[in-house]
C-alpha cells in the first residue's frame, strides 16, 4: 500500500473493553521508531480515561489483569491506514504462528476484511 492509500483509507471500529484490552496486547512491543511512535499513539488512544474507569468499574489487578463489570459496552474508535496495517499484520502474524486465543477472534472479525475459510459447516 502507497503512503496515500494508507492515509486514505479509515474505518470506525466499535471495541468493547475487553477487545480494547487485547488489541493493546496485539500491538507490537519492539520495531523502529515510525512503529514506536504510532504504538505510543494508539496507547493513548486505545486506553482507559478516568471516567470509563468509573463508569464501567474497570479494575487493574497487580497481576497486569483487568477486570470490568460492562461487558457489552463499545466505544467507537477510528483507525487510520499505516494503524490498520500495523494491526493487521500483527493478527496475521499470531494466526500463522498458531497463537491466536479465542479472545482474539471479535478482533480479527472487525479488522481483517476476508470470510473465514474451512468451518465445514456450510458457512
Amino acid at each position: 500500500m502507497t503512503k496515500k492509500a494508507a492515509e486514505d483509507k479509515t474505518i470506525a471500529v466499535g471495541l468493547t473493553i475487553g477487545e480494547r484490552v487485547q488489541l493493546l496486547q496485539v500491538l507490537p512491543e519492539k520495531g523502529p521508531i515510525a512503529t514506536m511512535r504510532l504504538v505510543r499513539k494508539l496507547n493513548e488512544r486505545l486506553g482507559f480515561t478516568t471516567a470509563e474507569i468509573k463508569d464501567h468499574q474497570i479494575l487493574f489487578g497487580p497481576d497486569g489483569r483487568v477486570q470490568w463489570q460492562d461487558v457489552k459496552w463499545e466505544r467507537t474508535f477510528r483507525f487510520g491506514g499505516f494503524e490498520l496495517e500495523m494491526i493487521m499484520a500483527n493478527l496475521r502474524r499470531l494466526n500463522d504462528a498458531n497463537t491466536l486465543t479465542m479472545a482474539h477472534v471479535s478482533l480479527w472479525d472487525k479488522f481483517i476484511p476476508e470470510p473465514a475459510v474451512g468451518l465445514g459447516d456450510g458457512e
